[in-house]
């Protein structure tokens, strides 16, 4: 009956257990906290350290955020001061004449350009501007026009800077009135075709060694054929770049050699880059947008233009 009675009597039982035991609990249900307590740390260690990580990335983008805009204007600051106001305001009335876009042929900005130029000096208009000039016949088994070649394709250039080659369409014979008559214009469109040619596939070879260089494609590419006159006086301002070279006239001295070196530059086709070239907003949001859908190029060639700008 007692052995009965101490079995169902919980206080019993638990009046048996040892002080020891207790004690024994309380051990392991502390142990138990500081194992837990140790793995906390570590978590909100890291916890801390992930905050810590996106202040630094929300400052990092905003310091690009104002490198961006501090680049975007040192590079119209650039384009401001490299083009004047002359050159600026031509490009910007030639563009809003050129209905075809990149592809401006005389009978389209003639009048922006007789504007800008009066005097008919376009040479020394534009001499302020970075270029290289190439002659014709046997341009490129001339080693001095790979140089230019791969020289101005090496250059700096800005968001905004384009290509422009420009080819003289005077008559080679008086016209009534001057201007172009349709061969010159023929011939110009092919000497021109063959320069864009040279650009895009040297500055290609270029790149593929040299990340540095620009790949230049149609769509930095612009094209000028207009008539101008070459003026003695230019003559004395051709840069190295832009004289003849040995063999594309006759170095004779008095007016015979003169008038040969004249109409060697007549027949030349000039290269410019032009910091300042007027962009919509539509494509400067996509240069600067990498990331988006690229769309097939045209090629820049007479009677397939791609849109304007």
């Amino acid at each position: 009956m007692s052995a009965l009675a101490s079995h169902s009597t919980p206080r019993s039982f638990l009046a048996s257990r040892s002080p020891q035991h207790h004690t024994q609990r309380q051990s392991a249900s502390w142990a138990l906290l500081v194992v837990l307590a140790s793995l906390a740390v570590p978590l909100c260690s890291g916890c801390a350290t992930l905050e810590a990580l996106r202040r630094v990335e929300a400052q990092l983008a905003e310091a690009l955020a104002q490198l961006e805009e501090t680049k975007r204007e040192a590079a119209m600051a650039i384009a401001n001061a490299s083009c004047g106001k002359e050159v600026s305001d031509l490009v910007k009335d030639v563009s809003a004449l050129c209905v075809k876009g990149r592809w401006c042929e005389d009978s389209e900005i003639i009048s922006a350009i007789s504007d800008a130029d009066p005097q008919g000096r376009f040479l020394l208009l534009m001499k302020t501007q970075r270029s290289a000039a190439f002659y014709f016949p046997n341009t490129w088994e001339n080693p001095v026009h790979m140089h230019r070649l791969e020289k101005i394709i090496s250059k700096r250039m800005l968001p905004r800077t384009k290509v422009l080659v420009v080819a003289n369409t005077t008559a080679r014979k008086p016209q009534k009135g001057g201007g172009s008559d349709d061969t010159a214009i023929l011939a110009a469109r092919d000497r021109v075709s063959e320069v864009i040619r040279q650009l895009k596939d040297t500055s290609k070879r270029l790149h593929g060694s040299d990340e540095r260089i620009p790949l230049i494609s149609d769509r930095d590419i612009r094209v000028w054929l207009v008539p101008y006159l070459v003026q003695d006086s230019e003559l004395a301002h051709l840069t190295a770049d832009g004289k003849p070279p040995v063999g594309y006239f006759n170095h004779s001295k008095g007016n015979q050699g003169l008038q040969q070196m004249k109409q060697a530059v007549q027949l030349s086709v000039w290269v410019y880059l032009i910091d300042c070239w007027p962009t919509d907003i539509s494509e400067e949001n996509q240069s600067l947008q990498s990331t988006a859908p690229s769309t097939p190029e045209a090629n820049l060639t007479p009677g397939n233009q791609p849109s304007p700008n």
